[in-house]
């Protein structure tokens, strides 16, 4: 199966993903998901959880596309500029959501033993130019707006001098793929399906769904798009920078 990112990342380096089959005719379930990302993973393993039949439908490999990319921070850090963009209470939302997110993580890897290096941790942002003070000052601001544990700080464990420093506290990380690899291993083992080298070519949205591939169609009530971008063509689209 072709790996888009095996080999460019320390994480593809470092874990034997098991390999799932293709998908090889028409089946029906309660939920479709394309995209095998920690998105499409983490949605498979609560929707599992409560009883639904479930199909994951991947491209390439689980994990091939921006999680298997990630720097492998699980941070509630937001950015600044969302304040000017949506204001403080819906900066809070972010920052609420992200938080709920990182305590997720960390329950699922408790619950399902999922050996994936999790270790809470402080983030740092941090500037080398004198000249950019001023907007670490506005980043410590603005987690106090929203409720973040922030610290304006001049030096930080880093071999080499800082201008100016936050430390934002109770963050995390982990190994991406380990932890995408117990996910996948506690949605097969409640039966769900997770099906690679599946290429999703075009979704009816009627009742029930209808989404067509090149290897059979999978039927289901709903369908949930865990692709990064979503499918067609919108606004939204203007506002999303692809990248890795």
């Amino acid at each position: 199966m072709g790996d888009p990112t095996r080999g460019e990342t320390l994480w593809w380096d470092t874990v034997e993903l098991p390999e799932h089959p293709p998908l090889d005719g028409d089946i029906r379930v309660d939920v479709a998901i394309v995209g095998a990302g920690i998105t499409g993973l983490t949605a498979a393993r609560l929707l599992v959880r409560e009883g639904k039949r479930v199909a994951v439908l991947e491209q390439h490999r689980v994990g091939s596309g921006t999680t298997g990319g990630t720097t492998a921070h699980i941070t509630q850090v937001p950015d600044r500029d969302l304040l000017s963009k949506f204001g403080r209470e819906d900066l809070r939302v972010v920052v609420d959501s992200s938080r709920t997110a990182i305590e997720l993580i960390a329950s699922l890897v408790e619950e399902d033993g999922i050996d994936c290096d999790f270790a809470r941790i402080p983030a740092y942002l941090y500037t080398e130019d004198p000249g950019e003070v001023s907007r670490i000052e506005k980043e410590v601001g603005v987690a106090h707006e929203v409720g973040m544990p922030a610290t304006f700080l001049t030096q930080i464990p880093l071999p080499f001098p800082v201008a100016a420093a936050v430390r934002f506290e109770d963050q995390a990380r982990f190994h991406p793929l380990s932890y995408l690899a117990g996910l996948a291993r506690e949605v097969s083992r409640a039966g769900g399906r997770i099906h690679e080298a599946t290429r999703v070519l075009e979704v009816d949205s009627g009742e029930p769904c209808r989404v067509m591939t090149e290897r059979g169609t999978v039927t289901a009530d709903s369908v949930l798009f865990a692709t990064h971008t979503p499918a067609g063509f919108s606004l939204l689209h203007t506002e999303l920078e692809p990248y890795r």
